[in-house]
């Protein structure tokens, strides 16, 4: 978390939204603050997650937005972790910080299962494609609440906005590379069959497994994109995880088990299939502006560092 954000989220903040929650702060357990606090809350009647949100990371309309999409997917049977009412029957709460600024509150059920193992068995895989192509597909009628009540396009996205001025000055190759891609992406269709919202962020620490079934959460990074965008996270992710030895012969099976799933559930057309390493290319710039913009040079993880 930036440290101006840190500075704000006060005991007094705290208590406030701890109200709301009608949990007392204490019974929180802290689980991530890279871009927002998460929590886990754990009880008999209501085991649940909550999430603070600051308001230079999402507006209040984009948070509805986004709860709104959830709810739409959890109705069509898509296995997400769903938003929660707070105890007032709201689904957001707002506390106001010392600079006027406003901090968001929002309950979620907790997904079934645990973390992924190290080893995803066949069937996992091809269960997330499974869910990943279903989603793709209801969503293709999803329509947002209102012209306010709305999830960013790609394009109106921070990191996408300001990325070539967030880059690395002494890498001239790179910042050539992303100004590329940006005139690409520009280029392509946008019709509902490629072209809506998407979780933009499927990795294994955004979902659990039970019994093999998938669980998907953590919605923060959705926006409307395509979706061979989203299938390319997934395996970028999951190369990033092999050993370099191994990783020809491990996405090439796992590419095998994600499609069987995938497409029991939705088809992509032909040239989005194209556009994958495309795709590829961008997440991995992308990575490394979000957590250049998050990190001074000194403190950047060294896998950003090697990319």
């Amino acid at each position: 978390m930036e440290a101006a954000v840190q500075a704000l989220y006060t005991p007094d903040v705290q208590q406030l939204l701890a109200q709301a929650a009608n949990v007392p702060f204490l019974n929180w357990q802290a689980l991530g603050d890279f871009e927002n606090y998460v929590y886990r809350v754990d009880s008999a009647q209501d085991p649940h997650i909550l999430r603070v949100v600051h308001s230079s990371h999402r507006t209040a309309n984009q948070i509805l937005a986004e709860l709104d999409w959830l709810q739409f997917l959890a109705q069509h049977e898509v296995p997400i972790a769903n938003a929660l009412p707070l105890p007032d029957g709201n689904l957001i709460a707002t506390a106001t910080a010392a600079d006027g600024s406003t901090f968001h509150l929002n309950k979620f059920t907790v997904a079934p299962g645990a973390a992924p193992p190290t080893q995803w068995t066949p069937a996992i895989i091809e269960n997330i494609g499974r869910l990943v192509g279903r989603m793709h597909r209801v969503t293709q009628q999803y329509q947002a609440p209102s012209a306010a009540v709305k999830r960013l396009t790609w394009s109106e996205e921070p990191y996408f906005k300001h990325g070539a001025q967030w880059l690395d000055p002494a890498k001239p190759k790179l910042k050539a590379a992303w100004q590329a891609l940006m005139q690409t992406l520009a280029a392509l269709p946008t019709d509902p069959t490629r072209f809506g919202l998407i979780h933009g962020d499927v990795h294994g620490g955004n979902f659990f497994v039970q019994d093999e079934a998938v669980t998907l959460f953590d919605f923060d990074d959705c926006s409307y994109k395509w979706f061979a965008s989203d299938i390319a996270v997934v395996f970028f992710y999951a190369a990033w995880r092999q050993a370099d030895a191994e990783k020809e012969a491990y996405m090439a099976a796992f590419a095998g088990h994600f499609w069987r799933g995938y497409n029991t559930e939705n088809t992509l057309p032909a040239d989005q299939l194209e556009l994958l390493s495309t795709f590829l290319d961008l997440r991995r710039i992308l990575l490394y502006t979000v957590v250049q913009h998050k990190f001074d040079a000194e403190n950047m993880p060294e896998r950003i560092k090697a990319m």
